[in-house]
């Protein structure tokens, strides 16, 4: 009997230590991730580590409204403010954990420089360029208080003492989104800019001296100058041009070719094209491709139907052939649509043209390979090659970089509105930008557009000016 009672508790060891081994251990998950730094610009990609345990899924949410299922997502805010990033993981059984961080993101505004406004100012950017060690933008502006104060100055940019230097060029009538200025040999400047109303267009030029006095001017109703191109001994203004002795009221796309003073010594009228005109000019492997736009005249101050154009020139200037695109989403019938900013770049294995928020890449022949539209319309924004990294284009608000086939890479909203220029200098990408901006006074309430200078490097990040 005592033999019997004596197996009975080494039954139950046993039995207990069976039972032990088939129990399945407590699942565990962890929700856990770390980022690289707390405070960041807008457009700076997020650097997520994620070190959670146990997780077969996950979750970021980042306090924004987007969220993300990967494990180790890259992010980057496009609007300032204080964010809570949340990260929800759930394990293979269903079990679920979460962690948070938050972050900052700085004001984009800190980072740019603006150009000093009195009240009621209304300025901005037609021109942004960088000439004898200094860059420098072409200034449109009025004062909705005072009548008779509608000019273009030209405004010196000095980065290293955060300065503006402006000059008068001289008054302004009708509307303008496109200028610009050259130094002569002999030291005089001239200047053209191109003005319109919904019913005309053309260009108004001036000559000033080495100290911007006024020397004389060049109006004129019978052309329209856009900008120009210096090749070799000439400079070629491009835009379109009519014949006063002729019947035909409809200006054809043109270039001037003149020599260092500015002299005239031959014009090229390419009437092959009834009504249309030459917006930016480029020298290639086999002579000059012209971006520009063609319309169909309804009568001698309206016209429906734009298309973009470009034209193919020989070395000697001479016209070769052309291309319109017909599947255009510009619907554009105001000369004043057509004041503004036109750019065609070479990449490295094709060729893009952009304006009215709407770029194609096309090849050598001008075939089409991509055409992409952008939400809203704008004549006034600018487009830099990259080359074999691709271009950046300005739309309303945004910077967006694409790769050499088209493919979108990046976007930076900063808030620009009016963007005529892009300049790539020492790996850096330098901007002036026209804004929005409001304010209240005694009198009522009041919107304007103000001006800002910005830099962006290569991949879209902010270059803090300031």
């Amino acid at each position: 009997m005592k033999k019997i009672i004596f197996l009975i508790p080494i039954l139950l060891f046993f039995i207990s230590c069976s039972s032990d081994k088939n129990e399945e251990p407590e699942e565990q998950v962890t929700a856990c991730f770390e980022i690289n730094k707390e405070t960041f610009e807008i457009g700076e990609e997020l650097q997520i580590t994620n070190c959670s345990v146990g997780a077969s899924s996950y979750e970021f949410n980042f306090g924004d409204g987007t969220t993300s299922s990967e494990d180790s997502p890259l992010f980057s805010y496009e609007n300032s403010g204080n964010y809570t990033i949340t990260l929800r993981v759930t394990s293979e059984s269903g079990k679920t954990n979460t962690a948070s961080k938050n972050i900052t993101i700085n004001l984009i505004e800190n980072n740019f420089l603006y150009i000093p406004v009195l009240e009621g100012d209304f300025i901005f950017p037609i021109n942004f360029s960088y000439v004898n060690n200094s860059f420098y933008y072409i200034e449109n502006f009025q004062n909705i208080f005072s009548n008779g104060t509608n000019k273009y100055n030209y405004v010196e940019i000095d980065l290293v003492n955060n300065s503006f230097t402006k000059k008068y060029i001289s008054d302004r009538d009708y509307n303008s989104g496109n200028a610009f200025i050259n130094t002569l040999d002999d030291n005089n400047k001239l200047f053209y800019a191109v003005r319109s109303l919904s019913d005309r267009i053309n260009s108004n030029g001036i000559i000033l001296d080495s100290n911007w006095q006024f020397q004389s001017g060049i109006g004129s109703s019978t052309k329209v100058i856009y900008g120009s191109l210096k090749d070799d001994e000439n400079y070629l203004y491009y835009g379109s041009f009519r014949e006063l002795s002729t019947d035909d009221l409809y200006k054809s796309p043109s270039i001037e070719i003149r020599n260092g003073i500015g002299v005239m010594n031959e014009r090229k009228t390419f009437n092959q094209i009834e009504q249309g005109f030459i917006g930016d000019l480029i020298k290639t492997d086999t002579g000059f491709m012209a971006f520009g736009g063609i319309t169909n005249p309804i009568d001698f101050s309206t016209f429906d139907d734009y298309r973009p154009l470009i034209i193919f020139l020989n070395d000697s200037y001479e016209y070769v052939s052309h291309v319109t695109y017909e599947n255009t989403t510009i619907s554009t019938t105001s000369n004043n649509d057509l004041n503004g900013s036109f750019h065609i770049e070479k990449l490295t294995n094709n060729y893009v043209i952009y304006s009215h928020n709407e770029f194609r890449i096309i090849n050598s022949t001008g075939d089409e390979i991509l055409k992409t539209n952008l939400a809203q319309q704008s004549d006034i924004q600018a487009l830099v090659s990259l080359d074999s990294e691709g271009f950046i284009i300005s739309t309303n608000n945004y910077l967006r970089k694409y790769d050499v086939n088209g493919n979108l890479i990046k976007s930076l909203k900063f808030n620009g509105r009016l963007t005529p220029n892009l300049y790539l200098k020492d790996n850096q990408i330098y901007f002036a930008s026209g804004y929005n901006s409001n304010y209240t006074n005694d009198t009522g309430d009041f919107s304007v557009i103000k001006s800002f200078i910005g830099s962006v490097d290569k991949d879209l990040n902010i270059i803090n000016l300031n």
